[in-house]
């Protein structure tokens, strides 16, 4: 082949759209954004050393379904609308969760929104580190 030839296929490689550049928008998918999902249940096992929790569904009535979350530094906990910490969660606390699905599976909490179970004879339990009311003797 000559010159003229192997300039000619050059040319109508280029005219036909030639191969895939890396930085195209086609040759890269797009990242896909996170999303947030949401959960309402009961508290009913804690696993503070590895910082875990599992709850129970509660929006289905009867549902015996248990998830298992990860709590992280990034975890903000609110509980009785103050700012509280992974040992503010008790078993049998009610909590709606925002939670991001990781690698793996892994559901890690981004919020939990603790609600204390009064029942009877309960005594809500406030944040650690919150003032309590005390009245002298």
């Amino acid at each position: 082949m000559g010159r003229y030839s192997l300039a000619c296929l050059f040319v109508a490689g280029l005219v036909a759209g030639g191969p895939a550049r890396p930085n195209s928008p086609a040759a890269a998918p797009a990242p896909e954004r996170a999303r947030i999902h949401g959960f309402v249940g009961e508290i009913v096992q804690i696993y503070p050393a590895i910082g875990r929790i599992v709850a129970r569904d509660s929006l289905r009535a009867g549902s015996r379904k248990e998830t298992t979350f990860q709590i992280e530094r990034s975890t903000r906990i609110t509980r009785a609308g103050l700012a509280g910490s992974a040992a503010d969660i008790h078993r049998g606390d009610h909590v709606t969760i925002k939670y991001l699905v990781a690698a793996g599976g892994v559901r890690r909490a981004v919020t939990i929104l603790v609600t204390p179970v009064a029942g009877p004879g309960a005594a809500l339990r406030a944040p650690a580190g919150a003032p309590r009311d005390r009245t002298p003797d």
